[in-house]
């Protein structure tokens, strides 16, 4: 199984957001990252900076308006 880590930048340097990440998906303008659990976390204001799919590793950002 691949799960992969999520983060976000916050003042420069990554932080991690969700330890476990089944899967992410858009829906209406925002992500939704459903975890281990199956817990769905909902990431409004945010697009993916990156994605190393070698480490399972997602970054975010927040979005600039």
């Amino acid at each position: 199984m691949c799960i992969s880590k999520l983060y976000i930048i916050e003042n420069g340097s990554e932080k991690l957001l969700i330890p476990e990440v089944l899967y992410l998906y858009e829906k209406g303008g925002r992500y939704i990252a459903v975890d281990l659990e199956r817990k769905e976390h909902i990431l409004e204001g945010c697009r993916i900076r990156f994605i190393d799919f070698i480490k399972h590793k997602i970054v975010m950002e927040k979005a600039e308006v």
